[in-house]
């Protein structure tokens, strides 16, 4: 049962009027139903308004990430800074990051094979030459080092470098070795 907005006193259903104090009751009905649609609108209106911004919002840093993605970047994580490094190196020589750690374990490999061969000459290697081997020995330190540099945060400076370094040692092991032999 309502009652008057007014004096609030006890109002029948339907009536137009109020007997008490004699307020129109179908003007303030009508208001106050239009304040409430008013209210109901302005919140349904501020529901979506919210909604459509949040879907743009996943759909922009979904984007975002798909493209970085197909880029060659990695969302953001503990090894950004190396995949960032991986890109430029993939785009320019179609080096996967698969194709890095092989390029890395092949290294390894020469790197091991190189060390039996000195072994077996350096004994017959002439004195003149033993500054030659300390270099040699010099070069497969940095060789070392630098693949576990470049399988941490790999570049193209970095693979550049072993790859210099390695025609380096193929050349003082040829000088030594020729050496060696002659003796």
């Amino acid at each position: 049962m309502p009652n008057c907005p007014k004096c609030n006193s006890f109002v029948k259903e339907g009536q137009k009027f109020c007997t008490k104090c004699g307020t129109n009751l179908m003007v303030n009905v009508n208001v106050f139903a239009w304040e409430k649609r008013k209210d109901k609108t302005t919140i349904v209106v501020v529901i979506i308004s919210v909604s459509i911004v949040i879907i743009l919002a996943i759909s922009a840093i979904s984007f975002l990430i798909i493209t970085n993605m197909r880029k060659g970047y990695t969302p953001i994580g503990p090894k950004t800074r190396a995949s960032r490094n991986y890109t430029p190196l993939m785009r320019r020589a179609r080096m996967s990051a698969e194709d890095f750690k092989k390029f890395a374990d092949l290294m390894e490999r020469n790197i091991e094979r190189y060390t039996a061969r000195i072994n077996l000459i350096r004994l017959k290697v002439p004195m003149q030459n033993k500054a030659k081997l300390s270099e040699l020995d010099m070069k497969m330190n940095d060789l070392r080092t630098a693949i576990s540099e470049f399988r941490t945060y790999p570049s193209e400076e970095k693979y550049e470098k072993i790859k210099e370094l390695y025609e380096e040692i193929r050349k003082l092991y040829r000088e030594l070795s020729s050496s060696a032999e002659e003796n």
